[in-house]
């Protein structure tokens, strides 16, 4: 994929060498008990495995793996990785933006980007789900701007500290 340009950002696929940005994401979002489903903070090691893993399944066709940079600054990431067997003509979408970095189009900028190169590069891929915590209404309201469509909902399947969240189910048909 060529990278693309968005306002002071640029969203290209990511590399192996973003690993210490995406431990300085991911632990910023643990840090500010975001509404995701990691819990625990990352280590360089586990984003470097992570990352490696990333740039194999984009090699072999079976995932999109884009970051969006604002300079030298990792800032945001998202995903569409491919599920297998009888469910291989979908696949699961994760995103994630540092909080100084939303509410800017960075994310829409990030799922347009990550559902265009997936429609390209997924061979067979017809849908697209994800999951969001129910209260989050920015993401929510983001994921319904781009079409997705909330198809259920998994009540008390997320839980921080001693207080459960539910999940709201939601698919993006791509045919």
């Amino acid at each position: 994929m060529k990278p693309l340009k968005f306002k002071e950002y640029i969203i290209r696929a990511e590399r192996l060498s973003d690993a210490k940005g995406m431990v300085r994401l991911f632990n910023a979002l643990v840090d500010e008990n975001a509404d995701i489903n990691r819990n625990k903070k990352i280590t360089l090691k586990e984003a470097k495995e992570t990352l490696k893993e990333g740039v194999k399944n984009m090699k072999k066709k079976e995932g999109v793996y884009l970051a969006a940079l604002k300079g030298k600054e990792f800032v945001g990431s998202v995903c569409v990785i491919k599920n297998h067997g009888k469910q291989s003509h979908t696949a699961g979408l994760g995103i994630s933006i540092l909080k100084p970095h939303r509410g800017k189009g960075l994310g829409e900028a990030l799922m347009k980007a990550v559902i265009e190169e997936s429609r390209k590069s997924l061979k067979g891929l017809e849908m697209i789900s994800l999951g969001v915590f129910k209260r989050n209404k920015a993401a929510k309201n983001l994921y319904k701007k781009m079409g997705f469509k909330t198809v259920g909902v998994l009540p008390r399947v997320l839980k921080s500290g001693n207080k459960y969240f539910d999940e709201e189910l939601m698919h993006y048909w791509l045919i």
